[in-house]
Parts: structure tokens; sequence; C-alpha cells
């Protein structure tokens, strides 16, 4: 499959269609799928043409108009009353200038893909309770995200939810099993919790924990554990290739719920869950201050957020 980087005297060119659609496994005689690919290629070489901090590239997003990408890829609902927990506001720690937890194995796993199921919010519940659960335990467990998309009806399964819904509802009374007694499918199903091998058990998760939103506060956050955060994923996230992105859209709402694994001089990273081929190795980059006041790419028009966790049950 094709890389593309952005060379240090001009900009990279994006490649046919026929040369894309034979790359990504799409028909190359489809029109429809052929003017939206001229159309998104049209978009990456105008923003790269401005010289941001950040590259955009064709991806396997590349044949969907925004509209499409959005319905099919994300997956937070846009929810105004949501439930509101104890909301910490923690102070910066100027002395550490990166953190990296999507470096620690034992931490945090692998990059994982929703696919073309609006999952992303059981990704983000799964993607901040392993690593939470492993600082506070040793333990690294591989959860189950199809377990909270058949389960959870809090949410909507593929049909989008909240993760804050997981971790105040569906978790705290049945617990978490593993993905391989529980695979995922990225489409609803039948719930089938009785039968798989719980390895967080019911009683162990009292809910979640709200920072202030800030990136100060998120940063000093980041000092212990990945938190889950929310986006705008717009035209941007779509064709992310690398670099530092932003600003984003200021829509003022979120749709997309993906995992603060880290910081760095002018960035928060971000692991997101549409695979390792898309971004950097399935992250992004973004801004770490902005003039919306919602954030870069809206990622404060909700609290960040991590699991709370029973003293009792870190055995």
């Amino acid at each position: 499959m094709f890389r593309f980087a952005l060379l240090s005297t001009a900009v990279a060119e994006q490649p046919s269609f026929e040369q894309w659609a034979a790359d990504f496994g799409f028909n190359s005689a489809d029109e429809d799928m052929k003017a939206k690919y001229g159309a998104n290629v049209g978009y990456i070489e105008a923003t790269n043409a401005q010289q941001n901090d950040f590259t955009l590239a064709v991806n396997q997003f590349s044949g969907l108009t925004l509209q499409e990408f959005q319905s099919t890829y994300t997956g937070e609902v846009d929810e105004s009353e949501i439930p509101t927990q104890h909301v910490e506001m923690p102070k910066l720690n100027t002395a550490v200038m990166a953190v990296d937890w999507s470096t620690r194995s034992d931490i945090v796993n692998p990059v994982k893909n929703q696919g073309s199921c609006g999952s992303c919010w059981a990704f983000g519940a799964m993607g901040s309770l392993e690593p939470s659960w492993a600082l506070a335990t040793g333990r690294l467990y591989n959860l189950a995200e199809q377990q909270l998309v058949d389960c959870d009806t809090s949410s909507s399964g593929c049909s989008g939810g909240l993760s804050r819904y997981s971790f105040s509802g569906y978790l705290k009374t049945h617990g978490a099993c593993t993905t391989s007694s529980y695979p995922y499918t990225a489409r609803d199903g039948t719930c089938s919790d009785t039968s798989c091998s719980v390895a967080i058990p019911s009683g162990s998760i009292l809910g979640y924990n709200q920072i202030s939103a800030t990136f100060s506060a998120l940063k000093s956050a980041l000092l212990n554990r990945p938190l889950k955060v929310s986006v705008y994923a717009e035209s941007t996230f779509q064709s992310y290739s690398s670099g530092i992105a932003g600003p984003g859209a200021c829509a003022g709402r979120t749709n997309h719920a993906v995992v603060a694994v880290g910081y760095g001089s002018g960035y928060i990273k971000i692991r997101n869950s549409w695979g390792t081929g898309w971004g950097e190795a399935g992250h992004i980059r973004v801004q770490d201050s902005s003039s919306c006041s919602t954030g870069t790419f809206d990622m404060f028009a909700r609290t960040p957020i991590y699991p709370q966790l029973s003293t009792t049950e870190l055995v």
C-alpha cells in the first residue's frame, strides 16, 4: 500500500483515482466515487499548499463526502443533557515537557479499528479503561468494545452513544469482558455478556471523573493516565496524515470519541480508532492552543473523563 510523505522541496502528489482504488480495494469504475475522490484531492492539495504545520493525504476515507465519512466512522451523539460528576481542576506541572503513554506497551494496547460502525464511544470507553486498570493493578487487558455495542442499552451500538454513559451505567453493574472472548464485529449484535470471560468484574468501576476543560488541566491529568476526550471530526480529520493539526471547525459540538495519550511542545497527542494506516500510526497531534472557545477540534465542548475505580476491587 502506498505511503505518502511531505517532501522537503515540494508537496507530495496524490495518486490517480485508479491507483488509489487499487491500493485500497475499491472499484475503479465507480464514477460517483471518482468524483468524490477528485473533490477530496482538491481539498488536500489546496490545504497542503498553505504550508500548515500538518499534512493531508489520501487514505481509506478519500472516496467519501464529509457527511458520509462522519455518519459512518464517528459515532459520538450530540446530546446537551449529559450526566455531570465531580470536576477536577489539576494544576500543570511545568517541569514535565512531554508525556507519551502510547509508547508504553504495558499500559496501552495497540491502536484498534472501529470499522464502518459508529462505535467510537465504545472505543473511547475501553481505550481509557484499559490503561487506567493497568496503571492501578499492573494488568493490561484487551477489553471488548463489542460487549458495549451489543449490551450497553444507554447508547445505540453502531448508531452512536456516549462513553460516560458506559462508565456511569453498564460497566458498573456488568464489568468488562476480554476481546478474545467477545470479538469485535463492527456491527450490532445480540448481547452475549453471560458467556464471555470477565476481566474487570462488576463493582470495580464506580463511574467516571471529569477534569476541567482546559489545555493546562488536560496536560496535568495526562501525567497520570490517558483520558477519553471528544472532538468534532471534520475534513482535516478525514484526510490527516502527519504534523500538528488545527484549529478545526469551531463547531461548538463533538461527534467523535478518542483518547488523549500525551503531549509535547505545542500539541496534544490523540489515539484514534481508525487503524494504524490513518494519521501517524493511528494517532493525531493537535494544537494545544486555540482561539476557539471550545478548543482545537472542539475538544473541550465536553469535559475530558477517565473511569473511577473502586479501591476495594484493585487486588
